[in-house]
């Protein structure tokens, strides 16, 4: 994959890379209904964890790159 950060704003990275997240947690936790059903206490569990773990990597990019108060002040 050819690189598309040429002029890029740090905002538009950010965005970038949480469109990217959301398809892919998409497809994930499609794969993994599939295999364990909607309403099953795993499916449940598996789903929450992903989740918070996947938003807890993105805030860690995003303090990564603006330190640590940026919290409320993203815009």
């Amino acid at each position: 994959m050819k690189p598309q950060v040429v002029n890029l704003g740090v905002i538009d990275i950010i965005s970038t890379i949480q469109k990217r997240q959301k398809l892919y947690l998409a497809l994930i936790l499609q794969d993994v209904e599939r295999v364990l059903g909607k309403n099953s206490q795993e499916f449940i569990q598996i789903r929450k964890s992903i989740l918070d773990n996947s938003n807890e990597f993105v805030r860690s990019i995003v303090q990564a790159i603006f330190g640590d108060d940026y919290e409320g002040n993203l815009k």
